[in-house]
């Protein structure tokens, strides 16, 4: 691509410098807590049910990540030179986008479980079968796939000055409808189902409070707080990316003849970046507050490493 056609691009060098060792501790905690997840959901759930077929695509998605940044550790060690040529680059940024969008959608799958769980506890959805759970999910990974299709089917590997830049996201003079809809996508993946899951979470506190069941202040404590979780995973990871390449865009678009601001504004987003591969660290924290099944499984699996002792509690019959 001709360099013309990119809006104030530069290199991000002090950027890169930051995000190298922390991506390096994000990968080494990812790795082992969704490592440990996927072992308990191999060997030792036994009863599954349509929230587990949930998270486990949860952890499949965090695998993805787990795959990609190895990758991005080597680029921004280089200080933002990429060396595994345009077909890695694609199927790199892929994966990354798929891993945001995937987790995004079962998080908010989640929560809408919880939603109906609760707040209508007769209807049909909470009849779902394991099939039907599974179809959903594989509908989820297609849509996801066809969302995101922009990083396969464009070579983003772009050269500036000596380096290599493989970037999903570059600032365009001039934006075609395929970039339109890559940008649109990044926003709306994130404004939806932060509204979907706000909403859920309302829902569920009037919904608890209506009740008043006293005699089951564990399970009301538990229902929210899977809510409260989900909320804050969405909001230390997901919030920042998008605030910042809001503001970056309106920089552009209010002030474009000065490139400084824009430039600020470019290397804040490239951060939070960061933000967004935490996901894969928080989310085990999702498994353990969502599924009694998971947790109970989790305790049990720390208990006979004999590391630790665990009282385990077998007897809790709250949402699963």
């Amino acid at each position: 691509m001709n360099n013309s056609t990119f809006y104030c691009l530069t290199i991000h060098y002090n950027v890169a410098r930051t995000l190298a060792p922390m991506l390096i501790v994000e990968f080494v905690l990812g790795l082992l807590g969704n490592g440990i997840a996927l072992w308990i959901f191999c060997f030792r759930v036994k009863f599954w049910k349509p929230s587990m077929i949930y998270l486990l695509n949860l952890v499949i998605a965090d695998f993805l990540l787990m795959i990609s940044l190895p990758f991005r550790i080597d680029n921004y060690i280089r200080g933002e030179h990429w060396i595994f040529g345009s077909t890695v680059c694609r199927i790199n940024l892929f994966t990354l986008a798929m891993n945001k969008t995937v987790s995004i959608t079962f998080l908010t799958v989640v929560a809408i479980d919880r939603y109906f769980k609760v707040v209508h506890p007769h209807h049909k959805v909470n009849t779902i079968s394991l099939r039907g759970a599974i179809k959903i999910a594989c509908g989820i990974w297609i849509l996801v796939g066809l969302l995101n299709y922009y990083p396969l089917s464009s070579n983003l590997v772009k050269k500036y000055k000596n380096n290599s830049l493989c970037r999903s996201y570059s600032p365009y003079n001039k934006l075609s409808f395929i970039i339109i809809w890559h940008y649109g996508v990044f926003f709306l993946e994130f404004v939806f189902p932060f509204c979907i899951i706000m909403f859920c979470t309302i829902s569920i506190i009037m919904k608890l409070k209506q009740r008043k069941l006293d005699r089951n202040k564990s399970r009301i404590r538990r229902t929210v707080n899977i809510l409260i979780v989900i909320v804050v995973v969405f909001t230390v990871c997901f919030l920042p990316t998008t605030a910042a390449g809001v503001i970056a865009m309106m920089i552009k678009k209010l002030n474009p003849d000065v490139c400084y601001s824009f430039v600020i504004a470019g290397e804040v987003f490239h951060a939070c970046l960061g933000f967004t591969y935490l996901n894969s660290v928080l989310d085990p924290v999702v498994y353990c507050f969502s599924s009694p099944t998971f947790n109970r499984a989790y305790k049990k699996a720390l208990a006979s490493t004999g590391l630790c002792s665990i009282s385990l509690d077998y007897n809790n019959s709250e949402y699963d």
